[in-house]
């Protein structure tokens, strides 16, 4: 058919089971000329277990901004450093507005002397808890503890924290201290 050489290479359509029910799936065509004619070969993809991981993929992702938004500590989502997704109080304690955290650099809130020690962790995917010196947008430093991980994020292998300023615990700690 004249029209084949026309046709997307790819798309996405409704199979129909042997009992009539409908599935997703993806048709690949290919057409080649041939000596005898126009030749069309086609894949045929069923697409339903890949809809199925990517809906129960977005829901995680849902789940996990939901969650992260009620949480009294700062979360951020990064990839080799450069930040995805980050919540309001992660934002907040930082000084930043949440929209001027994406594509930033994690490394712009982080005090000199703590970003030698995170590129390791990062680089080793260490898991766990560490403690650093955060960098406010004013240029004020500050305490923080951050538990971070491997995290799967968009169908990518990222790193998530949980920050958490720890400015009033050590001043609780050393007032302590100080009374013993």
């Amino acid at each position: 058919h004249p029209d084949m050489r026309q046709m997307a290479d790819s798309a996405s359509l409704r199979g129909l089971r042997k009992d009539g029910s409908e599935f997703p799936v993806d048709i690949r065509l290919s057409p080649a000329e041939t000596e005898e004619g126009l030749l069309i070969t086609a894949v045929i993809r069923d697409m339903s277990e890949s809809q199925r991981a990517q809906a129960a993929l977005e829901d995680s992702e849902e789940r996990f901004h939901r969650l992260s938004e009620v949480t009294l500590d700062g979360v951020v989502i990064h990839e080799n450093g450069i930040i995805l997704d980050a919540n309001r109080a992660f934002a907040v304690m930082f000084g930043y507005e949440e929209s001027e955290m994406m594509g930033r650099s994690i490394f712009d809130i982080l005090a000199p002397q703590s970003r030698d020690d995170v590129l390791r962790v990062i680089t080793a995917q260490i898991e766990g808890i560490r403690h650093y010196t955060g960098l406010r947008k004013d240029g004020s430093t500050f305490p923080i503890e951050v538990h971070a991980r491997t995290y799967p994020f968009e169908g990518r292998d990222t790193r998530v924290a949980a920050v958490r300023d720890v400015t009033e615990r050590l001043r609780a700690e050393e007032a302590l201290r100080e009374s013993e």
